[in-house]
């Protein structure tokens, strides 16, 4: 497995993006099902995501920064079958409120 990114940040909108890839390669795996060969080769796929965070507001006095992040994984894969027959995390969408300390 293999995962690259490419970020982007832009401090005078204070807006960080990341979006990254997991490729994974084929693999040889045994079938435990005993419904035909033992084994067989999982196919190779790519996992996209995309996370986003604007800062809201900072609060100078209390040295901190509020932020909302938004984050999608799994966009062009839905199913994300790493191991056959038991689908992965599929895609999913979420979004908050991010409180850091400086």
């Amino acid at each position: 497995m293999i995962n690259y990114s490419l970020d982007y940040n832009n401090p005078a909108l204070k807006i960080k993006t990341r979006l990254s890839a997991n490729r994974y390669g084929e693999m040889f795996q045994q079938d435990f099902s005993l419904s035909g060969s033992p084994y067989f080769v999982r196919p190779a796929g790519t996992v996209i995501n995309l996370n986003v965070e604007s800062e809201l507001s900072r609060f100078a006095d209390r040295g901190g920064a509020l932020s909302l992040r938004m984050e999608i994984n799994n966009i062009f894969d839905g199913v994300n079958e790493v191991y056959w027959g038991f689908p992965g995390a599929g895609r999913s969408f979420y979004t908050g409120l991010r409180y850091s300390f400086d």
